[in-house]
């Protein structure tokens, strides 16, 4: 899914209570060192972050991830992992 669809889809999800204007789509490999500095320093300058976490489901990406994700969100806001159920799914793990 394109990166303004996702947060136009983001948006609904939530009741429409993001500004998509200031929604910020990354299209790469997330723990790459270049993307991952790009991302930082993009978020140390907003007010509020709200990071959803939507790549490679396997648990070592996801957990490197975190690691350089997650210290970001805002007090009172959120890192939402996608599609993280899928490792406790009988038969498909």
């Amino acid at each position: 899914m394109r990166g303004d669809r996702f947060a136009q889809s983001l948006s609904r999800g939530f009741g429409g209570a993001f500004d998509l204007s200031a929604v910020r789509v990354f299209e790469g490999l997330s723990v790459d060192a270049n993307i991952a500095a790009t991302i930082v320093q993009k978020a140390l300058s907003c007010e509020r972050v709200f990071v959803v976490l939507d790549s490679n489901h396997m648990h070592e990406q996801v957990s490197g991830e975190l690691r350089l994700y997650a210290p970001l969100v805002s007090v009172g806001s959120y890192c939402v992992v996608l599609d993280t159920v899928v490792e406790d799914l009988e038969g498909l793990s």
